[in-house]
């Protein structure tokens, strides 16, 4: 099979290799389309290091068709459309994965729509769900609005009747927030965003999810309400801070956590799947185009990887691994 090799010189090229094949609670994928995400750039960088067991092949989401299951798996997903967290390989022709991060494409969903929707949904359901399970008149500011796996989280707080504000870096990207209205936008460039935020939320928020990190550290010490939880998602602008005031976390008895999906056990991974289909069987509302950004073919994974960390960049970016969309 063809995959992507990174090991040449910090370049990604196309190679073969042996097919895979599913072991016991797996299902191998035929790859549609891969989700391009940083954690690939930075592995490829060499600044992060995958677990042990991992496919040292990039890649950690798909979408495709259930080619190849293992004993213990259901015959008839055989053929279905699929979209899936995998340890890695994504960049493949052929990948394997447990079946309890595997879920079901809707008809109505793309292929290479799905392809975007594991990391995000998976991520924000993990913090918002199994870590501080979000309940009716919540009150969340999720930062960096755009970005995918916060997109996601304000999709799963709204679809809970939490009140949901955003924030972005950029005036112009006040507007174009395809989930929050206008009103509920922040820029961070303001001075006086933080207390607008908690006029808006009067006297505070309860929960804080945040993908930015020390850019936003002394702006969340102040928005955060009493007993409120902060949630560590990401570092877009870094994780080491020069000057901070850890004050605010005791005087408020904040709950302060930070995870990452790739960390967590087999059976939190699974739980968040069956929640994550459950809610989508019920009606919460599945991405659409409007989250694409990009469609790179096979062979461009280093366009790809440029392109997402251009500082412009909205939107899913996915590879096409086959011509596959149906």
């Amino acid at each position: 099979m063809w995959y992507v090799n990174h090991s040449s010189m910090g370049k990604m090229i196309l190679s073969k290799t042996e097919i895979i094949y599913p072991q016991k609670h797996q299902l191998r994928i035929r790859v549609a389309y891969a989700g391009i995400n940083r954690t690939d750039v930075y592995q490829l960088q060499g600044l992060y290091r995958p677990p042990k067991n991992a496919n040292p092949v990039l890649g950690l989401e798909v979408s495709g068709f259930v080619d190849a299951v293992g004993d213990d798996v259901p015959k008839e997903l055989l053929g279905k459309r699929v979209c899936a967290l995998v340890n890695g390989g994504g960049y493949s022709e052929y990948v394997v994965c447990f079946l309890g991060s595997c879920l079901i494409i809707p008809d109505e969903v793309l292929l290479s729509v799905a392809a975007g929707i594991p990391e995000a949904w998976f991520t924000a359901a993990l913090f918002l769900h199994y870590i501080r399970p979000l309940s009716r008149g919540d009150r969340v500011i999720i930062h960096s609005i755009l970005a995918n796996v916060s997109r996601a989280a304000a999709m799963l707080s709204q679809w809970v009747g939490s009140s949901v504000w955003g924030t972005v870096g950029s005036a112009k990207k006040v507007d174009i927030s395809p989930i929050l209205p206008k009103e509920n936008v922040f820029c961070r460039d303001l001075e006086d965003w933080d207390q607008s935020l908690i006029k808006a939320s009067n006297g505070g928020v309860d929960v804080i999810f945040d993908v930015v990190g020390a850019a936003t550290f002394s702006a969340n010490s102040r928005v955060i309400g009493m007993n409120g939880t902060w949630l560590m998602v990401g570092f877009l602008s870094g994780a080491q801070l020069s000057k901070a005031s850890l004050a605010p976390i005791l005087l408020k008895q904040v709950t302060l956590r930070g995870a990452t999906m790739r960390s967590q056990p087999k059976d939190v991974v699974g739980t968040i799947r069956n929640w994550l289909d459950t809610q989508w069987k019920s009606g919460l509302q599945l991405p659409d185009t409007v989250w694409l950004n990009h469609i790179f073919e096979f062979n461009q994974a280093n366009e790809a990887h440029e392109k997402l960390m251009g500082s412009e960049t909205v939107g899913k970016i996915v590879l096409q691994i086959s011509s596959d969309e149906k």
